[in-house]
């Protein structure tokens, strides 16, 4: 169900925030700007974000 989703979704970010950490990454990165998929790689960097964080 949720892959459907991604699929149909034309825009990565929901929020203005993630909108910018989206052009900043496209700006900076060129491993991003190369990926063939812009949505699943700005995916799979919000899941680094998360699992790179301290469990407490």
């Amino acid at each position: 169900m949720g892959n459907n989703h991604m699929k149909r979704s034309k825009i990565p970010p929901a929020k203005l925030t993630d909108w910018i950490e989206f052009c900043w990454l496209y700006v900076i990165n060129p491993v991003f700007r190369a990926a063939p998929n812009k949505r699943k790689a700005y995916f799979e960097h919000r899941l680094g974000k998360i699992y790179n964080l301290p469990c407490f």
